[in-house]
């Protein structure tokens, strides 16, 4: 039995660096680019272990020869590469596979090497009651006809926070038509899109949750641009990955934002007078919200929405003028679980 692993450390399998690591008369698989360091280490011991180049002279390329590793490299250095180790089973069919990260080789290390002395049915049962007391808290899990499904949907939307960016939420942990992408493709839903985050700290607020969906907003109000808008999609630290602009992108934070507020969430009305801070007009076309709320009320219909409109009229303006004068009062939150995952 053999395990592989193809690290594509820091976004991309170019440019990462593998090593066999020789500990006594045990082996490590260790990965690193940049400042990202990945080692991989068993309860049992490695046999045989090797790196080497997709393609070329990697473990899997090797195995699929003949299924035996024949080539055993102790490093291959700046490429796309994969590690391989062959399992000693002689020391039993039962074991622990262990795989860290950290900013350094020795952060790695010693986060291997805690985590394989806990044993494995100790750290599972943290971990499961841990995401168990996540979705028990949310005051409509005993009103579900399917708790099981409402528990996992609720924790798959909460996984995808980032662990470094509170309230930060990517589209989806998947890769549309991975099997078609090359690591040219940087972006696709490995991003910020406001729109797929406000769908998702939604689905989270309408099961009783206001706690994330205000990290998130608090997130949002720090990434503004400062004419008022967002970037159509941006990465983890705000940088943009396409700058252009689409309108639903900038419109969903309107909403996240009034819903949090007829829910009375903690510190909403602070936020507000930093997030919303009212200037004399938008940026389309120099219409204030309250010019098309006066329209709106005269019986006028105006062509702007949140999908046509040329330009964001979400610049510095006020938003809650616009949430509560545009919006109907019989506007509904629904559960929507957003359709990238």
């Amino acid at each position: 039995m053999y395990i592989l692993c193809a690290p594509h450390l820091e976004i991309g399998g170019w440019h990462n660096n593998g090593e066999i690591l020789y500990v006594g008369d045990s082996k490590l698989l260790l990965a690193h680019k940049g400042n990202t360091w990945l080692a991989i280490g068993t309860t049992i011991p490695f046999t045989e272990a090797s790196c080497g180049y997709v393609g070329v002279n990697d473990g899997w390329t090797d195995l699929a020869d003949n299924y035996r590793l024949d080539w055993h490299y102790d490093e291959a250095l700046d490429g796309n590469i994969a590690l391989a180790g062959g399992l000693d089973l002689s020391h039993g069919t039962e074991f622990t596979v262990g795989v860290a990260f950290g900013t350094t080789q020795h952060d790695a290390l010693s986060t291997l090497g805690q985590s394989l002395n806990i044993p494995f049915e100790q750290t599972r049962e943290a971990f499961i009651h841990q995401w168990e007391q996540t979705s028990k808290r949310f005051s409509l899990a005993s009103m579900s006809n399917n708790a099981k499904l409402y528990e996992r949907s609720v924790n798959l939307l909460l996984a995808h926070e980032d662990k470094t960016y509170s309230g930060a939420m990517i589209a989806s942990l998947s890769i549309p038509w991975g099997d078609q992408k090359s690591d040219d493709e940087l972006g696709g839903y490995h991003l910020v899109w406001t729109r797929d985050l406000v769908k998702s700290v939604t689905g989270l607020l309408a099961a009783g949750d206001t706690s994330t969906p205000l990290r998130s907003l608090i997130y949002l109000a720090v990434s503004q641009r400062e004419d008022g808008g967002f970037y159509q999609n941006f990465w983890l630290d705000g940088r943009p990955y396409w700058a252009g602009i689409q309108l639903d992108e900038v419109a969903f934070p309107v909403l996240l934002t009034w819903r949090l507020w007829k829910n009375k969430a903690w510190a909403t009305s602070y936020l507000l007078k930093w997030f919303v801070e009212p200037v004399a007009s938008s940026s389309a076309k120099g219409r204030s919200p309250r010019r098309i709320a006066g329209r709106k009320q005269e019986g006028i219909r105006h062509p702007l929405s949140p999908y046509t409109s040329r330009r964001s009229f979400a610049a510095r303006s006020s938003l809650m003028t616009v949430a509560t004068t545009l919006l109907p009062s019989s506007f509904a939150i629904t559960l929507i679980f957003s359709n990238r995952i």
